[in-house]
C-alpha cells in the first residue's frame, strides 16, 4: 500500500565553506581546557585528550581514534548507548554532554554521570559551540564541513534565534526528544540538510503523539525512515552528519511540518517504528534577515506507548508531482496529480496536507468517482484548517494547513484522490520542480488507516497550538507585497490584536483593530515582515508580507 519517493535530491548551500581542518581547532580546544585532568600521563576516567605521538599531528590522530564512536568508561553513559563522540549527534556524545555547561537548554547530566567539565578552567560558549558543530557535521578528522565564520559571527555580533523557548522533552518513560541543530545560515541565505539519526531501539515502538517545534523561518521539517523492504538501502552506508545530497530510494515517509505542530493519533491507532528503524531528518531554513546570522534548530518530541497497545497502524503517504514547468509570464497555471491504486480497498483518511513554494497560489484536493471524474472537494489550503468553503481565502505557502477528519474521510483507493495546484510565476526566470525556494514543488500528504477496527474514528484532535491557520475566515491582510499602506480587514466588528515584527525580531507595530484598519509604513525599509494575530490574548495566526 505504501508509495515511496525516488528522486535525486539537489540541495542548495549558499554559504562559503571554511577551508581549515575543523578538527585541528577542536583539538586545540581540548588542549586549552582539558589538560589538567585528561593528559596522556593522568588519563582521568581513562580519557586522554592530549594523545601519544612524536608530533602534534600524530597526537591528534591518536586522540581522534580514542574518541570517534568509542564507548565511554562511565557505565550510565554506556547504558544510554552514548559514544564519547557520536558523529552527527552531540546529544549522544558523552564528551560533549560533559562540556555543554548549560549551552543547550534542558541538557543535563544524569545521576552517575559525574560533573560538568572542565572543572579547573572556564570554556567560553564559542569554544563549546565549535565542538558541537564539529560533531553535528559528522566529526570528520580532516576537512571543514561547515562555515566556522558564521558560527563565530553569531556569537560575536548576535543573530536571530529560531527557537527561543525550546520544549521540554517527554517525561522519563513517556518518550524521547530528537534535537537537530543548531546550524547557522548567512544573512539572506538558505540551507537544506539531511541528517541520519540512529534510534537505537530495544524493541518495536508505537507512537501516539509527535510534537514538532521549529522557528518561523523554517520552510519545512520532514522525517523519513530507511526502509529495508523497499530499495534495500543500508543506512550503514549513509554518512553521519549534516549532508547536502540525498537520494530518496529506500526511504519511507514518516511526517512533514511547515510550522510548529502536534500530531495526536486517534485512540486505538499509532505510528509504528520497528526495532531496526533509522531515521533521515530533513531540515530547510531560509534566513530572511539581511544583516544577521540565523541559528536554526528543530525539536521533535516522540511520545510512545507499549507495543501492542494500538489496534491499527497509521500509514503515511507522500504524493509528488515532479512535472510542473511554470513559465515566468505572471499568468496562473494549474497542474493535477492523482493518487490511486488498482485495488478495491477503502482508505480511512485521518489527515491531509500540502506543500508548494513561493509561486504557489492555491492547492485543492478532491475525491474521485467511480467514473474517473472529480467529486467532492475535501481540502482547500487557502482556508482555515484546510476546510473548503471559507469566505476569504488566505493561501500562505509557508504555513499550509493540515486538515484532520472527524470522523475519518472514506476513500475508495481504486477511484482515488486528485490534487490541483495553481502557480503564478512573476519572477525573472521559468521554474520547475526543485528543492530550493527559487524552485517549485507540488506535494500532498495523506495520513490514513486501512482498517478501523478498534479505533475511535471520532477522536481526531485538531491541535489548537498549531502556529498556522486557525478559524480566521473574517480576516484579511492586503495587498501583499505592500507599498506604503498596510491594510487589515476584519469582518463582523470583532476586535483583534495585530503585532508586526521585522526579521530581526524587533516589534514595529502593536495595535488593536476592529473592522478595517490601515497603517502608514512608508518609513519602514523594504523587506520581509512577520505578523501575529491574536484574539482575546489567544494566538490566532501568523504570516509574512513583503514591503517593496
Amino acid at each position: 500500500m505504501k508509495k515511496y519517493l525516488s528522486i535525486v535530491f539537489l540541495c542548495f548551500l549558499s554559504s562559503t565553506i571554511y577551508t581549515q581542518d575543523i578538527y585541528e581547532d577542536v583539538y586545540n580546544v581540548f588542549q586549552n581546557n582539558c589538560m589538567p585532568c585528561h593528559n596522556s600521563a593522568t588519563q582521568t576516567a581513562n580519557l586522554d585528550l592530549e594523545g601519544v605521538g612524536a608530533n602534534t599531528a600524530q597526537k591528534m590522530t591518536d586522540v581522534y581514534a580514542k574518541l570517534y564512536k568509542q564507548t565511554p568508561a562511565n557505565s550510565v553513559a554506556t547504558a544510554n548507548k552514548n559514544f564519547l563522540i557520536y558523529p552527527g549527534d552531540p546529544y549522544k556524545s558523552f564528551l560533549y554532554r560533559k562540556m555543554d555547561h548549560g549551552l543547550t537548554a534542558g541538557l543535563q547530566l544524569e545521576t552517575g554521570e559525574g560533573t560538568d567539565m572542565p572543572i579547573y578552567s572556564f570554556m567560553i560558549d564559542k569554544e563549546i559551540e565549535l565542538v558541537r558543530q564539529w560533531i553535528l557535521y559528522g566529526a570528520q578528522e580532516t576537512g571543514a564541513a561547515f562555515d566556522k565564520t558564521l558560527m563565530e559571527d553569531y556569537y560575536d555580533n548576535g543573530g536571530v534565534e529560531s527557537v527561543a523557548n525550546p520544549p521540554m522533552p517527554p517525561a522519563p518513560g513517556e518518550g524521547f526528544q530528537i534535537h537537530l541543530g543548531p546550524y547557522y545560515v548567512e544573512p539572506g541565505g538558505e540551507i537544506e540538510y539531511f541528517s541520519k539519526y540512529d534510534l537505537l531501539l530495544d524493541s518495536d515502538l508505537e507512537i501516539h503523539k509527535i510534537q514538532t517545534e521549529m522557528g518561523s523561518f523554517s520552510h519545512h521539517f520532514i522525517v523519513y525512515k530507511f526502509s529495508s523492504t523497499f530499495g534495500n538501502v543500508d543506512p550503514n552506508l549513509v554518512p553521519y552528519g549534516m549532508r547536502e545530497g540525498q537520494d530518496f530510494d529506500g526511504r519511507e515517509f514518516v511526517s512533514v511540518d511547515q510550522y510548529s505542530n502536534t500530531l495526536t493519533v486517534p485512540e486505538g491507532a499509532a505510528f509504528l517504528w520497528d526495532q531496526e528503524s533509522v531515521l533521515d531528518l530533513n531540515t530547510h531554513y531560509i534566513n530572511y534577515s539581511s544583516t544577521q546570522v540565523l541559528k536554526c534548530e528543530v525539536f521533535y518530541n516522540v511520545y510512545t506507548q507499549d507495543t501492542g497497545t494500538a489496534n491499527q497502524i497509521m500509514e503515511v503517504n507522500l504524493i509528488p508531482n515532479t512535472n510542473i514547468p511554470i513559465p515566468n509570464d505572471n499568468i496562473p497555471v494549474t497542474f493535477e496529480n492523482t493518487f490511486q491504486l488498482g485495488a478495491e480497498l477503502e482508505l480511512f483518511i485521518w489527515g491531509l496536507t500540502s506543500h508548494t513554494h513561493s509561486y504557489g497560489k492555491d492547492f485543492n484536493i478532491y475525491k474521485k468517482t467511480s467514473f474517473d471524474t472529480r467529486g467532492e472537494q475535501i481540502y482547500d489550503a487557502g482556508c482555515a484548517n484546510g476546510i473548503p468553503g471559507c469566505n476569504i481565502e488566505d493561501f500562505d505557502y509557508s504555513h499550509l494547513p493540515i486538515r484532520f477528519f472527524s470522523p475519518f474521510e472514506i476513500v475508495n483507493i481504486q477511484d482515488g484522490l486528485e490534487a490541483e495546484a495553481t502557480f503564478q510565476n512573476d519572477g525573472p526566470v521559468p521554474v520547475d520542480w526543485g528543492f530550493t525556494s527559487a524552485d517549485e514543488m507540488m506535494i500532498f500528504v495523506a495520513f490514513y488507516l486501512t482498517d478501523t477496527t478498534g479505533v475511535d474514528m471520532s477522536s481526531s484532535v485538531v491541535n489548537t497550538s498549531i502556529k498556522g491557520k486557525e478559524e480566521i475566515h473574517n480576516f484579511k491582510l492586503y495587498p501583499n507585497p505592500i507599498d506604503n499602506i498596510l491594510n487589515f480587514e476584519v469582518k463582523n466588528g470583532e476586535a483583534y490584536s495585530i503585532e508586526v515584527y521585522d526579521v530581526n525580531g524587533k516589534k514595529l507595530l502593536d495595535k488593536m483593530a476592529t473592522e478595517d484598519a490601515s497603517f502608514d509604513v512608508s518609513n519602514w525599509t523594504d523587506g520581509l515582515y512577520l505578523y501575529l494575530l491574536k484574539k482575546d490574548d489567544k494566538f490566532i495566526a501568523q504570516g509574512k508580507f513583503l514591503k517593496k
